[in-house]
């Protein structure tokens, strides 16, 4: 059965994409575990999702995601997206893998992307490797 599954992770494109912050946090476990990127340290609960869209939608950016392929497999979705993406009016397109584990609640418990941005695709620490919490 994909139709839940696939609910959660079209709930966060959506949502995204809209600019709709408080239905996308729905989207996620408040216990999730996130790896953005992978490579990174785990960011974990609610309060790492709500710093996730805080500092991708700072001021001066703006991001939109393409789907290009999605794969249900169990209770897991691969997603390869198209990340178009405005930080400062430096205009480009991220290409992405990410991989979200979907619980019986219907909402995202563990997210995995997989991105490796240019030298002029500048983004916020949270999302490169060795980001610091306190950041």
């Amino acid at each position: 059965m994909t139709e839940p599954i696939e609910t959660a992770v079209h709930t966060h494109i959506n949502c995204w994409n809209d600019g709709d912050r408080d239905k996308w946090l729905s989207a996620w476990h408040p216990d999730v575990i996130f790896q953005d990127p992978v490579g990174s340290k785990e960011k974990n609960g609610i309060v790492a999702i709500e710093n996730t869209w805080d500092k991708a939608f700072q001021a001066g950016h703006s991001w939109n995601l393409e789907p290009v392929f999605m794969s249900v497999c169990g209770d897991q979705v691969a997603v390869h997206y198209i990340n178009h993406g405005n930080l400062d009016g430096n205009i480009f397109d991220l290409e992405s893998i990410e991989i979200y584990w979907i619980g019986d609640c219907g909402r995202i418990v563990r997210c995995h992307t997989y991105f490796n941005p240019s030298e002029d695709q500048v983004l916020d620490p949270w999302f490169t490797p060795g980001w610091n919490e306190e950041d």
